[in-house]
């Protein structure tokens, strides 16, 4: 006795496309590929009119049989608008939420940037208040959504603090050296060498970066980095010899700069430094001077640099 196996049908292929006349019909209207009803805003998964049919006479017939012809087309567009509107806004939502977030992170970056305490972005947000209430009152909500409390940016900065921040350095035919910031990975839990290797495989696929063009690596004598086994630069080289490269190896120049001077007797040059200082900080119009002098001459900083030792 033959038996012949029965095709199983794919809806996915069966390409069925939505009609426009559902719209009016059944109260249903495609968003994303997805049939949604105009009414109580509920999906149907299958494109096939006995299923709209069907949810349309369960559950709204007794209410909208009522209206008909171009009252019933007015309605069912009416409808359409509200849901849109709906979606509309939940968008808008987000987006505020998100630039609420970015313009958190920028302004914890710039009170670290400027050695300022963490206070001062509570200062800024009752200043900023003062701002919209009398330009833009309107505006006054999205300003609420903006953290600039001392936790926040206590955490927005560590968190920036914890990333892995990668820099790259080139140099082109004129001999015109250009260093950029290439990317900020974010490392999660632990920052052993082959985390921080594998992150930067990561960066290097992001940006399509070959390894026969890295020449050069700067390390600051971490022992996540130099480890002999597990070390960020080890697991770098091995994957340089496995493409025949060589890589060179360069402690920071900084970090010898700062570590010589620890080591260095400049009791004579601190001294006068130190009563500087406290000349400076110990009078409030003095430091409020200061300050603006290093705004006039664009320095670096906006304020004397706290000490800290080097390890």
């Amino acid at each position: 006795m033959a038996s012949s196996k029965s095709k199983q049908r794919k809806i996915d292929k069966e390409c069925r496309l939505f009609n426009d006349e559902w719209q009016t019909k059944y109260f249903f209207v495609e968003c994303n590929s997805v049939l949604v009803c105009l009414i109580c805003n509920e999906s149907v998964s299958v494109c096939k009119e006995y299923n709209l049919r069907r949810h349309y006479d369960t559950k709204h017939s007794k209410t909208y049989n009522q209206f008909v012809n171009e009252v019933r087309k007015e309605k069912s567009i009416k409808l359409k608008n509200k849901l849109f509107e709906q979606q509309d806004l939940l968008k808008r939502g987000n987006t505020e939420t998100e630039n609420a977030a970015i313009a958190s992170y920028e302004m914890s970056l710039l009170l670290a940037k400027n050695c300022k305490p963490f206070n001062d972005g509570e200062i800024t947000t009752e200043s900023l208040e003062i701002v919209f209430k009398n330009i833009c009152p309107e505006k006054l909500k999205i300003l609420n959504n903006i953290s600039l409390s001392r936790q926040t940016i206590t955490q927005r900065t560590w968190g920036v603090a914890n990333d892995l921040i990668i820099f790259i350095r080139g140099i082109d035919n004129d001999f015109l050296v250009t260093k950029e910031l290439l990317d900020i990975y974010p490392m999660q839990g632990r920052t052993t060498g082959e985390d921080i290797f594998l992150a930067m495989k990561k960066v290097f696929k992001k940006f399509n970066l070959t390894y026969n063009r890295l020449i050069l690596f700067t390390l600051d004598g971490g022992s996540s980095m130099i480890g002999k086994k597990m070390g960020d630069v080890s697991r770098l080289e091995n994957k340089m010899a496995e493409n025949k490269l060589s890589l060179i190896e360069l402690h920071c120049i900084i970090h010898q700069q700062n570590l010589t001077a620890k080591n260095m007797d400049v009791e004579n040059v601190m001294s006068a430094v130190v009563i500087a200082i406290n000349s400076i900080k110990s009078s409030a119009l003095r430091s409020r001077q200061f300050e603006a002098f290093l705004a006039e001459n664009d320095s670096e900083y906006g304020d004397l640099p706290y000490y800290t030792e080097v390890k």
